[in-house]
């Protein structure tokens, strides 16, 4: 079982991440990345039996927390990253990244991208300016037919932010 507890250790006491908005970042995220490990974790191992390649993944929106874990945890499955590459100067092991701005979908991206087993799109979709159904579309380019697709969004009805709302104030980052 991958824990909260298992991210928070990996985190704790490397210099790079040391600084307050890592770990505040780290902190508040790191039970929502153990579930989604767990989760990948459930289906990735009945997932390399059936087939007879390596498990493909691809993670969209790559950062240090999520991005870094899968490859910690999967370091047999090729995690290639889909988005702006905020991963610069990371080693990417045997992955590709493929840069590409979502909110492009509305216009019809051109180009094509390889098919993965696995598709994560973790705390992204609220992001984009262009509606979910484009998006999810192109996602499914990504996607083999026998393809797993992996979203998580935040929780819009938190107590939080429904008090915020209730006080006048918007809990979510602005269209810009």
């Amino acid at each position: 079982m991958i824990t909260e507890k298992d991210i928070l250790d990996y985190y704790r006491g490397k210099s790079e991440f040391s600084d307050a908005v890592c770990q505040e970042y780290t902190s508040f995220h790191a039970k929502r990345v153990a579930y989604i490990l767990q989760l990948v974790n459930d289906y990735v191992l009945p997932l390399q039996s059936k087939i007879p390649s390596p498990v493909t993944m691809c993670d969209i929106g790559p950062n240090y927390l999520l991005t870094e874990q899968l490859r910690r945890y999967f370091p047999e499955i090729i995690i290639n990253t889909l988005g702006f590459d905020n991963w610069k100067g990371r080693p990417r092991y045997k992955s590709e990244h493929f840069e590409c701005d979502l909110n492009d979908t509305y216009f019809g991206i051109k180009r094509e991208f390889p098919t993965h087993d696995i598709v994560i799109m973790s705390e992204v979709i609220e992001h984009l300016y262009t509606a979910p159904r484009q998006v999810i579309e192109f996602i499914k380019t990504l996607m083999k037919p026998e393809g797993i697709l992996i979203i998580t969004t935040p929780n819009a009805v938190m107590i939080d932010k429904r008090m915020e709302i209730l006080s006048g104030r918007n809990p979510y980052e602005k269209i810009r």
